[in-house]
């Protein structure tokens, strides 16, 4: 990956440096297709994190660091939620407040959130399910009956999700015949082939 982002960046260093020949070796079975597919690429992902850092990092640190209605305004929680019921053999929590919940830059059905007190942190951990106008639905790992009396729902980032994304990334274009094959039918838009029989 180094590599790759040396060449494209035009930021190979000079000899005696080892990077100098390592660079060219290391890439050698890439082609300048390959090169600028993998610019494309982690340009966005950079892109997506730069857009995660400006909406206020989502970071898991931020559990600690702020307070639930400072990650309320930035759009990673919703505060001040009472369990109003229980459902689906305890997994299903129906939670309640008065005010309405701004959605417009915050949590979605469908992404992973903890749910905390003012006592204790990350108490549960489940999907969120549904967003209504004063409510919100999620299925947790924990009954939450015998704790509160007041919730608030994060949004979970997962830090290790991104590098998963520059993993795979790694795969794709690797020296490897998995890597030739990725490339083939991503970059160079070769047509699939299946076995038969599957």
């Amino acid at each position: 990956i180094c590599s790759m982002y040396q060449a494209v960046q035009n930021n190979i260093p000079p000899h005696p440096h080892p990077m100098a020949g390592m660079v060219k070796d290391s890439i050698s079975h890439l082609q300048p297709s390959h090169l600028a597919w993998f610019k494309k690429w982690t340009d966005l992902m950079d892109l997506e994190v730069g857009v995660g850092d400006k909406k206020g990092g989502q970071e898991l640190k931020d559990l600690w660091c702020l307070t639930p209605e400072e990650r309320e305004r930035r759009g990673q929680a919703v505060t001040g939620l009472v369990l109003d019921k229980v459902e689906e053999g305890g997994q299903g929590h129906w939670l309640v407040r008065e005010a309405a919940v701004n959605n417009s830059q915050g949590l979605v059905a469908g992404e992973v959130v903890i749910v905390s007190t003012g006592s204790e942190l990350a108490l549960a951990q489940g999907m969120l399910k549904q967003v209504d106008r004063n409510k919100l639905l999620v299925w947790l790992d924990r009954d939450l009956t015998k704790h509160g009396p007041v919730f608030t729902v994060d949004r979970y980032t997962y830090q290790g999700g991104q590098s998963a994304c520059y993993v795979g990334l790694a795969r794709v274009m690797a020296d490897t015949p998995q890597g030739t094959r990725l490339r083939e039918v991503l970059v160079d838009g070769k047509q699939p082939g299946f076995m038969k029989g599957l």
